[in-house]
């Protein structure tokens, strides 16, 4: 699953599956593992999908009144160029 990037109020993500993808705009992303927590300043803009191989599972805790603000798909150009890149660093 693919998905959009978005900027949230302070919230929090805690991965329920193995092998997830995220990322903070302008950084790289990192592969997330079952157990992970991933937390987010308010107003840092992001992403996380499911990896090829599994399906996406969390739990997102969101705070505060700020509205989740969608910003842009994750192209399937990108989300592939992200997994092929993922894959070749383990």
């Amino acid at each position: 699953m693919r998905n959009e990037s978005n900027v949230v109020g302070l919230s929090g993500c805690t991965i329920n599956r193995p092998d997830q993808h995220f990322a903070k705009r302008g950084k790289e992303p990192v592969i997330m593992k079952e157990g992970d927590i991933i937390k987010c300043q308010s107003g840092t803009e992001h992403w996380h999908s499911s990896s090829k191989e599994h399906d996406v599972t969390y739990l997102a805790i969101y705070g505060g009144s700020t509205p989740t603000e969608w910003t842009e798909e994750l192209t399937r150009e990108d989300y592939d160029a992200v997994a092929e890149k993922l894959a070749n660093s383990k």
